[in-house]
């Protein structure tokens, strides 16, 4: 029955009986219930009183009899799970990374937005602190100063599905944090210890309170090494430099696209060589490669992924 398949998925609970003939059982509808249905308490539910008489609807309205049977039917079989459903019922943390401009922030809203979890653009934090460096005419591969200066440093992001604000002091440096002079502080401060150790503090306690998709260079080898599922996305430099290349024409910006792709290849060797916390592929990563195939392709592939991981993981630990 509906109801009998609702109660093996968790989705409603029994909690007593009702004092009438036939005892029918008095159901309560579960945390996991109000996520799938995108509600934030039980106050928001119409009315319906739903007795253990095995027929639902017969107390359900017509709206809500069709989402309890469409909803029953899609958990029958946990092996078809889709990754909107697997979402809800569990921490999801994924994890890109990858050099700059292969297109990690693009594939990280896409999914976020379709699984319907929050995206964490770490890189900005680094950007916002390498801003106020600058602003402060402070010497970037100078560690003591940059100590200092983090020491009087509060860093705050503030995410939403609208996308994510990054504030330094009070102060939000969201709109001013996307050009080739402070993506060049990033590189620079973010090879400093002290620098990665403040912001990856922040990382993992935003990890750790909600679902999330973050992106960086270091997610899924350093700050998340026990990602639900970990992504490393590229494309070979010259295509990377052409995006970031078309990127300042649209902004107006002057550029030259050899200059770009002298720079993107520093740069990868900078956060590739760092000391601490270098740019690579974890063993246990799925390689994306973004030079010819598009967005919704590459999104697609990755969900399945998802997808995938998460009945693995339910599968686990129902066995367990």
């Amino acid at each position: 029955s509906i109801v009998s398949r609702l109660i093996e998925r968790g989705l409603v609970e029994q909690r007593g009986t009702l004092d009438v003939p036939g005892r029918p059982g008095l159901l309560y509808v579960s945390e996991q219930f109000l996520a799938d249905f995108g509600l934030k308490s039980t106050q928001d539910l119409e009315a319906v009183d739903l007795l253990m008489y095995d027929e639902a609807g017969e107390y359900a309205n017509e709206e809500t009899e069709r989402k309890l049977h469409e909803l029953a039917e899609d958990n029958a079989d946990v092996e078809n799970e889709n990754a909107e459903d697997n979402h809800l019922s569990e921490t999801v943390v994924i994890a890109i990374d990858g050099p700059s401009a292969a297109g990690k922030s693009t594939l990280a809203r896409e999914l976020a937005s379709r699984l319907s979890v929050l995206f964490l653009d770490t890189g900005a934090m680094y950007r916002a602190l390498g801003l106020k460096a600058l602003r402060l005419g402070l010497d970037l591969s100078d560690e003591t100063e940059i100590r200092q200066m983090l020491a009087d440093t509060d860093l705050d992001v503030e995410l939403s599905s609208d996308g994510q604000r990054t504030f330094v002091d009070g102060i939000e440096y969201t709109q001013d944090i996307r050009t080739p002079a402070v993506s060049q502080a990033a590189s620079d401060i973010s090879a400093l210890s002290v620098c990665r150790q403040f912001c990856v503090e922040l990382q993992r306690a935003l990890a750790e309170r909600q679902s999330l998709v973050l992106d960086g260079r270091d997610i899924g080898t350093y700050v998340l090494p026990n990602a639900t599922v970990k992504f490393f996305v590229t494309a070979s430099p010259e295509v990377r430099a052409k995006r970031r290349y078309e990127e300042m024409l649209q902004k107006g910006d002057n550029g030259n696209y050899e200059e770009v792709l002298l720079e993107m290849k520093q740069r990868d060797f900078n956060d590739s060589n760092r000391a601490l916390a270098p740019t690579k592929q974890a063993d246990d990563a799925i390689y994306i490669d973004t030079s010819e195939r598009s967005i919704d392709e590459l999104v697609e592939e990755m969900l399945e992924a998802v997808n995938k991981k998460i009945n693995e993981n339910f599968n686990v630990q129902k066995r367990d």
